[in-house]
């Protein structure tokens, strides 16, 4: 199998605030661009570079305040990103020598002011907070039924003794781990890029009750895969960045998916898929009340928090045209680290 080009929400309103991984991506890679801009200027640039640049692997990251944006591209054989400044803070562009060129366009109408929704509400992440201590609690009440337990470890070993079979045979010293969100609450209710845009590529779908341990098993296996070599792109929670949603490797084209909503998908006929969903007997008996108390709990708060949001002002970006990008997507092309990719082919 082939590497996919792959589409990533770099960023995500959660439980603890808006959180992003751009600074993550300035860190594992070997050349990065800051671009310091509008956003819909930096879109129109990272579509030209999409297109001059589509002979090579693609990941292409969005935002969770403009989702019908783009926001950054990165070339993960090549280990070079290019990504917004952050001027929340979040991305210091003197804290890293990977940052090898900074460009600062001037947005041609100079009207758009960009906070990205930093602030989106402090009711929506009060709800959102709320909804994951109550998913918490699912996993207190989950990790106690050892069914469930004996089954997803049952999962872990076929997962580990797949990547073994298929594991280089000089891993590197250096963990390639790579991390994104795959969900984000938006103005528009949950939104999710990665599964969506993956078309040929192998899958695992685990599904199980809501609050199960698969999240703490996929980070487990995550971890190894990366030790015996494998290159690894984790796919975070949109509610908390500590979940792990899906694991992705690169260079089998194979995702493991935690098939839970409001990320779930329905099979295809190719799919392999694990159902933890049933068999735990009677160990469920005293605790099917509070299971079902708790899951009602955590959907009404991550409900109220998406009703909060709706009501706000929309911050969708405007839609005029951001003007002509193509000076600046050649001055890109014609960094060094480019050139030397596009004379390789």
């Amino acid at each position: 199998m082939t590497e996919q080009n792959i589409s990533l929400l770099a960023e995500s309103h959660t439980a603890y605030g808006k959180k992003s991984f751009y600074r993550h991506w300035l860190r594992v890679m070997r050349h990065a661009v800051i671009i310091d801009t509008d956003p819909r200027v930096l879109s129109a640039l990272c579509r030209r570079l999409w297109q001059s640049l589509h002979s090579h692997v693609l990941w292409t990251l969005f935002q969770a305040s403009h989702p019908e944006l783009l926001s950054g591209v990165i070339l993960p054989n090549e280990r070079i990103a290019i990504v917004p400044r952050q001027k929340n803070g979040e991305t210091h562009v003197t804290e890293t020598d990977t940052i090898s060129h900074t460009l600062r366009i001037p947005d041609p109408h100079q009207v758009y002011d960009d906070d990205d929704g930093q602030n989106a509400s402090s009711s929506v992440y009060r709800h959102l907070f709320i909804a994951n201590e109550y998913l918490k609690d699912l996993e207190s009440l989950w990790a106690s039924v050892q069914s469930l337990k004996r089954q997803i470890e049952a999962v872990e070993q076929d997962l580990i003794s797949s990547l073994c079979l298929s594991a280089p045979q000089w891993p590197t010293s250096t963990l390639e781990m790579y991390h994104a969100f795959h969900s984000s609450l938006t103005f528009h209710g949950p939104f999710s890029v990665a599964t969506a845009v993956l078309p040929n590529i192998r899958r695992t779908l685990i599904a199980s009750p809501p609050g199960s341990p698969v999240p703490a098993m996929l980070k487990r296996v995550a971890l190894k895969a990366a030790r015996m070599g494998h290159p690894v792109l984790l796919l975070h929670c949109g509610l908390d960045p500590s979940r792990i949603d899906h694991i992705y490797f690169p260079e089998l084209s194979w995702l493991v998916s935690h098939n839970l909503a409001p990320h779930s998908r329905a099979p295809a006929p190719h799919d392999n898929v694990m159902d933890l969903t049933d068999g735990f007997g009677k160990e469920l008996t005293n605790l099917s009340p509070k299971i079902e108390q708790f899951l009602s709990l955590y959907a009404h708060a991550y409900n109220q928090a998406w009703e909060d949001f709706s009501r706000l002002p929309d911050s969708s970006s405007p839609q005029d045209d951001p003007g002509d990008t193509e000076f600046w997507v050649q001055e890109i092309l014609n960094w060094q680290p480019f050139q030397k990719l596009i004379q390789s082919g």
